[in-house]
């Protein structure tokens, strides 16, 4: 069934452009984003995979050899920071221009994460106790409860945002404002532990441990950088070719004094990227600089490949387009098959991983395609 799907999406021509310097855009989306954004989906599945299902300890040291490097890179600027900086490219072209109606669907936003932590988790968690007639665990289920996902934290940006929007705060002022912003975050985090309630609370603002994987004030940053760069192709009027040109050399210059700088300092490259202690969340300034110029080089990359012909872009719209929907999805597939694995017994390897998470990632997108559309 899903091999046929993906055959029709191959096959289809929906949503197939044709290029004018290879930046046409439908419905002002830039096709760019939905190739980035598809080929994110996998590994973002696949690290989910590592960090609840695999025996293979991805967070416990840094990684080693080309494929858990790979991996984790790709699961690193080219995961959860390109879905933030595409959340604010989004927003940017969004009908949804008015502050109210962007702060009420931040509010959406955020009642979605609290909702996909329930179903996800504590809704299985429960049935298993109840079937194996133990009582939940209240650590466990805290975690489960009150975890920082990306959805929780699209809530928040987007009421924030919302909040500029209503002040008038230019749009080229969003980036030193987030660069604060985050400033502010990491030495609170760096100085303040706070426990119970307040750990609850301030996880949606900075990062306080494994509850918040994706606090306000350190990740605002990518977001603000996405509304910033849509802003500006927003106006475009020029040669794509040319600006994507000097847009992959100039990143790929800079990315290569920033590594310069970072081995003069004795700073090992994969903390930019990498699961171990949290590296990946505990965002900084230089995690950003880091990310945010391999994101622009993988769109230069994916620009050029695709400047003559779009190569299946009905498939990668979709997935560009449906991104929430498969998102959640394939969430509450890993999170039902955790929450009964001490029945199913699903411990895959790191190559076991891989492929699971592939898996995972085709279901999500066959089940969206079978489902209506949906607008979150």
């Amino acid at each position: 069934m899903f091999i046929a799907i993906f055959i029709n999406f191959l096959l289809s021509k929906s949503g197939q452009l044709s290029y004018n310097n290879g930046m046409e855009k439908k419905n002002k989306r830039v096709i760019e984003l939905d190739y980035a954004k598809t080929i994110a989906i996998f590994f973002m599945v696949i690290i989910h995979v590592f960090e609840e299902l695999s025996i293979f300890g991805i967070e416990d040291k840094l990684p080693s050899g080309f494929m858990e490097n790979y991996v984790q890179f790709t699961a690193g600027p080219y995961a959860a920071p390109l879905f933030i900086f595409a959340m604010g490219f989004g927003a940017v072209f969004s009908r949804n221009q008015d502050p109210e109606k962007m702060f009420k669907r931040g509010l959406k936003l955020l009642a979605m994460g609290i909702t996909l932590n329930l179903a996800r988790d504590v809704l299985p968690r429960l049935l298993v106790c109840l079937i194996s007639d133990t009582s939940p665990v209240w650590e466990v289920m805290r975690y489960q409860i009150f975890n920082i996902d990306v959805l929780h934290f699209a809530g928040l940006a987007y009421m924030l945002t919302a909040l500029f929007k209503k002040l008038k705060v230019p749009y080229l002022a969003l980036i030193p404002i987030a660069v604060l912003m985050q400033a502010v975050g990491n030495l609170i985090s760096l100085h303040y532990t706070p426990e119970g309630f307040w750990e609850l609370l301030f996880s949606y603002f900075i990062f306080t441990g494994d509850l918040s994987c994706f606090p306000l004030l350190t990740w605002y940053l990518s977001m603000a950088f996405g509304i910033v760069v849509g802003e500006e192709v927003k106006k475009f009027v020029g040669d794509a070719d040319l600006e994507f040109s000097r847009a992959f050399w100039g990143c790929a210059c800079l990315l290569t004094g920033f590594l310069s700088a970072s081995d003069i300092n004795g700073i090992d490259h994969r903390i930019y990227y990498a699961l171990y202690d949290n590296f990946l969340y505990k965002q900084t300034f230089f995690n950003f600089l880091y990310n945010s110029l391999v994101i622009i080089m993988l769109l230069a990359v994916i620009h050029f490949v695709n400047r003559k012909k779009p190569i299946a872009y009905g498939f990668f719209n979709f997935c560009g387009t449906n991104l929430t929907t498969i998102y959640i999805i394939q969430w509450l597939i890993i999170g039902w098959i955790s929450s009964f694995n001490g029945y199913l017994h699903i411990e895959p390897g790191f190559s076991g991983s891989i492929g699971l998470g592939i898996i995972i990632a085709l279901i999500s997108m066959g089940i969206t395609k079978l489902l209506p559309p949906i607008k979150w």
